[in-house]
């Protein structure tokens, strides 16, 4: 059949489409429900519900799989999607190259726009673009960086002009090479040149390297060199970051190549810059780089000299961080070095970041030894969370000071070590403990310990009593509180559990 006698039959087709429609209705309506509903959309021009119904009818009989392609197709070119339609085209010869509907389908694509359309559609999708952009670049490398200094000179969109570089900056062809050089050097948008820098990173190569840092030395934007600084990271070119550090004056972009060298494991060539600089941000860059590199002994050297306290604080932090096996150890001698009790709580915080044994021990020394009371509640505290409960019971008997004792059951409560907790109420005495002990209790939410306090209520004075049934309210124990009414003889104890069970149901 040839080109004319196609166009006059589709034309025909055009004509007597609804005649052709109702006829192929009748004949698969046993088939299909979604087909016919199919066809009738068509007839409607609502081409988006004929296309979801010609999906559809494909699932529910194979034997209708080459009619939907054809109609999905019809219905994409009608309703202006011509480069939709000619791949479901495409899909219809591709799966049913036997199929009766391939003559239409033929016919149909001389309607449906030509490859010229296609073409016009592609470029005006820029993604589809850049996608066919990339397979070019695999297939005619020469041709595909011919299309992207085009698109480089037609489009302003900058993430498009983007997306363009890159794809050219992914290939080893030497024209990409030089035309990601050329960016580097001559374009004058600097963003771009930004991204083709970045590029020349990711190449990693001597030339790349060279050509980084003679942008890096010549030019004064800010943004370009910082760029630079990245492409070297991204290369991992150690040599070029030191040599960068050497020629650059300002100050902002000396703290960030002082970070890359931390980063890069270049920590050795900053053990000396510490004492040679007054600049705070400098210092504190100098700091996290250390630290990052893992330079104990230039953060202890630093750690001694400075004098700043808010500079010491992060020294010392820094050392807790990178101080691994060794930093229990420091902080035991760091502690005996501190000359004020500022220092020496700073010290007890860390210890909750080592969690080893010897750090352990430093809180008990602290706990036996020390005479401000306010450090040895802070050591109580690390022992709480660090979940040393048995330490901290095993202390509470041997402490006089009454806030003391209270710091262990407040760390126990945290902890939420009920059995320590109801030990102490066996063995303590003291009024006003007990109560905190049995109000530690209700913080735990743990029905052992609602038990356990039911057990000693009987016996119990009133103010405990009082502390219990408030517990238990604290737990939402309602069957507990019942039991305690059911034990009360106390008019005025009897109506607050009333209202307390009533309150909770």
């Amino acid at each position: 059949m040839n080109t004319d006698s196609r166009t006059i039959k589709m034309s025909l087709k055009t004509i007597f489409c609804s005649a052709i429609l109702t006829l192929a209705s009748t004949l698969v309506l046993a088939q299909s429900e979604s087909y016919e509903a199919g066809q009738q959309a068509i007839r409607a021009q609502d081409w988006d519900r004929a296309i979801e119904l010609m999906v559809a009818a494909e699932q529910e009989d194979e034997q209708l799989a080459d009619a939907t392609w054809y109609w999905r197709a019809f219905a994409l070119c009608r309703s202006g999607r011509q480069l939709d339609g000619r791949r479901a085209l495409r899909e219809l010869n591709r799966h049913y190259p036997q199929s009766d509907w391939r003559d239409d389908g033929e016919a149909l694509a001389s309607e449906c726009g030509s490859r010229t359309h296609e073409l016009a559609a592609i470029n005006d999708d820029p993604e589809l673009r850049l996608f066919k952009l990339s397979q070019l670049m695999h297939q005619d490398p020469e041709r595909a960086i011919a299309e992207v200094r085009q698109m480089l000179s037609e489009s302003d969109a900058s993430e498009l002009r983007r997306q363009a570089l890159f794809v050219v900056g992914m290939s080893n062809h030497p024209q990409a090479r030089e035309m990601v050089v050329e960016m580097v050097r001559n374009s004058p948008d600097l963003q771009l040149r930004r991204e083709a820098v970045h590029m020349l990173g990711m190449s990693g190569d001597d030339e790349a390297i060279a050509l980084l840092t003679e942008i890096y030395q010549r030019e004064q934007d800010t943004e370009l060199r910082r760029a630079v600084l990245h492409a070297y990271l991204v290369a991992d070119a150690d040599q070029a970051v030191l040599d960068a550090f050497e020629v650059t004056a300002d100050d902002e972009l000396r703290r960030e190549i002082i970070q890359l060298m931390g980063v890069m494991d270049l920590g050795q060539h900053l053990t000396g810059l510490y004492q040679k600089t007054d600049d705070l941000e400098t210092r504190r860059a100098l700091i996290e780089a250390l630290m990052i590199a893992n330079q104990t002994e230039a953060l202890e050297s630093a750690y001694q000299q400075e004098t700043d306290p808010e500079l010491r604080r992060t020294l010392f932090e820094a050392l807790v961080v990178s101080g691994g096996s060794q930093a229990p150890q420091w902080l035991s001698e760091a502690y005996d070095r501190a000359d004020t009790i500022e220092e020496k709580e700073m010290v007890l915080e860390a210890l909750v970041m080592v969690n080893d044994a010897d750090e352990v021990e430093l809180a008990r020394r602290v706990i036996a030894e020390e005479q401000d009371s306010g450090l040895r509640t802070a050591a109580i505290e690390v022992l709480g969370l660090l979940g040393r409960t048995d330490l901290l019971k095993g202390l509470y008997s041997g402490l006089e000071d009454v806030g003391l004792r209270q710091s262990v059951l407040e760390s126990l409560a945290i902890a939420g070590d009920v059995d320590q907790l109801i030990e102490v109420i066996e063995v303590e005495t003291e009024p006003n403990l007990r109560i905190q002990a049995i109000e530690a209790i209700s913080i735990t939410g743990s029905t052992k310990a609602a038990n356990a306090l039911i057990a000693q209520y009987a016996e119990a004075p009133y103010s405990e009593r009082e502390a219990t049934m408030e517990a238990l309210m604290v737990l939402d124990d309602v069957e507990g509180l019942l039991e305690l009414l059911a034990m009360e003889q106390d008019d005025e104890l009897r109506r607050q559990l009333m209202q307390t069970i009533s309150l909770i149901e």
